[in-house]
């Protein structure tokens, strides 16, 4: 069975600004909200993705749907 949703290696950064930056207490100026995921879904299946908040599960989502 062929799955119907692929996503490898699926990595998304955020650039923060100047008040960002303090905020965080950090001299980078990049967020590294989601970093090296990879998942198959096959029709039919129900999927679920778990994790504490901060983990990334919507930014996930929001990449692969749009």
């Amino acid at each position: 069975m062929e799955s119907s949703i692929k996503v490898r290696e699926l990595r998304k950064t955020f650039k923060l600004s100047k008040k960002q930056m303090k905020i965080d207490k950090t001299t980078s100026n990049l967020k590294v909200a989601v970093d090296n995921v990879s998942f198959d879904a096959y029709p039919g299946e129900i999927f679920g993705l778990l994790g504490p908040n901060g983990a990334g599960k919507t930014t996930t989502l929001r990449s692969i749907s749009t």
